[in-house]
């Protein structure tokens, strides 16, 4: 078999299974690759071949795998799939992406069995996404480290898509639909948080008034998450969530998400992305790994009330010093420790 034609093959065999192209895959390709439709309909005719650019591109935009394409695999390796967004400027791929993990989140809800666990030493978007403020810091966040470095954007004039937003509102929406969450927080999350804001602050990038804007916001989340620490659920679907404070200090950020047969396991990438996959064998490990956490934690949902008490005032106490120079953050590294007297 010719070698062009096999991986022609390949490529096609490997675009078939992407969502994103069950519908109108001549009319997406063509966007993304920045050629006529004709040449792609030539491409999955295979009668011309993808060109190694054309797959790097694929590769890059779709998550597809160059070492499956060339028929490469090794026990040893796993392929884990990345979507790199552009926060600021968000294309229709990037929408699409979206809309897939929106239907594939569709399908799992409504079952009893569906279930979400995740550690973390950043703020979980699902928890932020509704306050402006903070989800307009994480952006600038990304474009200052990410994105758009060079330029030094300030904080004020960074403005999120609104298609994005609503798309990652509906997202939001479709996880809090999983029949039980788990959080394990790392117990500098807040103050990892507030550093970055001072530092951002220093360098008048963020003024009084954005920092009284992002405060308030923090007050808002902090009071919606104690209120379902307390009760035991999202207070807009009910369904249940529970809470833990690690007495250890996280280097990565895992999370899976399981119905029946169905897992996907996501590692925390460039602060905003994800590596998803599929695989049993990875998400096995990750689950493995958060019920330790959890084992090792302490739960401040429901249960645990004075030390949900303690968490939540120190929380307090360092969003309060973004405004309130007596406060010295790094007082909380010696106060944050929650486990059990």
């Amino acid at each position: 078999m010719n070698t062009s034609t096999s991986f022609n093959k390949k490529t096609m065999e490997l675009l078939t299974q992407k969502e994103v192209l069950k519908e109108n895959p001549a009319d997406v390709l063509a966007d993304l690759l920045s050629i006529t439709k004709s040449a792609v309909y030539r491409r999955i005719d295979d009668k011309v071949p993808f060109t190694f650019r054309e797959m790097v591109i694929l590769s890059q935009k779709l998550g597809l795998s160059l070492d499956e394409i060339a028929g490469i695999s090794s026990p040893a390796t796993e392929r884990l799939s990345m979507r790199v967004h552009d926060h600021l400027k968000p294309d229709q791929t990037d929408f699409k992406y979206i809309e897939t993990f929106i239907q594939v989140l569709k399908k799992v809800n409504g079952s009893p069995d569906s279930r979400m666990e995740s550690v973390t030493n950043i703020l979980p978007y699902m928890f932020y996404i509704h306050y402006p403020a903070i989800a307009r810091f994480y952006t600038f966040k990304w474009v200052y480290q990410y994105g758009y470095s060079m330029k030094n954007i300030p904080y004020r004039d960074i403005h999120i898509n609104k298609t994005y937003s609503s798309l990652q509102k509906q997202f939001v929406k479709e996880l809090q639909q999983i029949a039980s969450s788990s959080f394990v927080l790392d117990p500098l999350m807040f103050y990892y948080l507030v550093n970055d804001i001072h530092y951002f602050r220093n360098l008048y990038l963020i003024t009084e008034e954005d920092l009284l804007l992002i405060r308030d916001d923090l007050f808002r989340m902090l009071d919606e998450m104690e209120w379902m620490c307390r009760n035991g659920h999202f207070r807009s679907t009910g369904k249940k969530v529970s809470f833990f404070v690690s007495n250890t200090n996280f280097t990565s950020n895992y999370c899976y998400i399981q119905c029946g047969p169905l897992t996907v396991s996501l590692i925390k990438a460039f602060l905003l992305n994800d590596l998803a996959t599929d695989k049993k064998e990875t998400f096995a490990q990750i689950q493995g790994w958060i019920q330790s956490q959890k084992r090792y934690g302490t739960l401040i949902s429901q249960s645990g009330e004075r030390l949900r008490i303690l968490y939540f005032r120190h929380q307090r106490e360092l969003v309060e010093s973004l405004t309130n120079p007596e406060i010295i953050p790094e007082d909380f590294l010696f106060k944050c420790n929650y486990g059990p007297a």
